[in-house]
């Protein structure tokens, strides 16, 4: 993966229109710039922060309702070997709205958080390498 196709402004575009790719988010992770100090009220699909989880403990006050499940937790593999932790969660009033926060196994204080919009015709479709979710405007998210 070259650096230009890896620089903050790609991801940042890619991340409006697509969840990124595991790859994408470990050299993210390994080279986090912009680390937020606070959470942002109430994030647009598309928005990508990256938080020291140390630093600013309360990452998930981002001023929405999310369901709780269970199972809201996955170890991610890239090349048959597990390097990433994820965690998700679906809102739970605003029909495909997601956030996933993402970190290294091996540096677990940085974290890369992802909001998208999915709609419903996606989900339970086999992931592609690059799928393409519609993007979502902050004002389509008014009710939490």
């Amino acid at each position: 993966l070259g650096n230009t196709w890896l620089e903050y402004e790609y991801l940042q575009k890619a991340a409006a229109s697509r969840w990124l790719a595991r790859e994408e988010i470990v050299w993210m992770l390994n080279n986090p710039t912009n680390i937020m100090k606070k959470p942002i009220g109430r994030p647009a699909a598309g928005s990508l922060f990256i938080f020291d989880r140390k630093a600013t403990r309360y990452w998930r006050q981002d001023g929405y309702k999310w369901k709780q499940k269970n199972d809201s937790h996955e170890r991610l593999k890239i090349n048959g070997k597990v390097v990433l932790g994820c965690c998700y969660n679906t809102h739970l009033n605003v029909s495909g709205f997601h956030r996933r926060g993402y970190w290294l196994l091996s540096r677990p204080n940085i974290i890369v958080v992802h909001y998208a919009r999915i709609d419903a015709s996606s989900r339970g479709k086999k992931r592609t390498k690059s799928p393409v979710y519609p993007e979502t405007s902050s004002n389509s998210q008014s009710s939490s």
